[in-house]
């Protein structure tokens, strides 16, 4: 036979339920800040070796599209 709580009892059960997906929220949004993060780190190394390529190989329309999208990728991280 199940035990009947009390109203006590369910109030505090449901407070520590709130906590927990509280908790497993705040570090949803933790991992999505980190990954986001790598991702942004790794688009402007990536777009910094095509520009060092594009001066390398003195593309100067490549390299002028490749520094506007790195600014715009700058102008975003602001």
């Amino acid at each position: 036979m199940r035990e009947k709580k009390s109203y006590t009892e369910i109030m505090k059960s449901h407070g520590k339920d709130q906590k927990l997906l509280h908790d497993a929220t705040m570090i949803d949004v933790y991992i999505q800040m980190v990954i986001d993060a790598a991702i942004y780190d790794r688009k402007k190394e990536l777009l910094l070796q095509k520009i060092d390529a594009a001066l390398d190989c003195r593309n100067n329309e490549l390299f002028m599209n490749l520094s506007q999208e790195y600014n715009n990728l700058l102008k975003l991280s602001s």
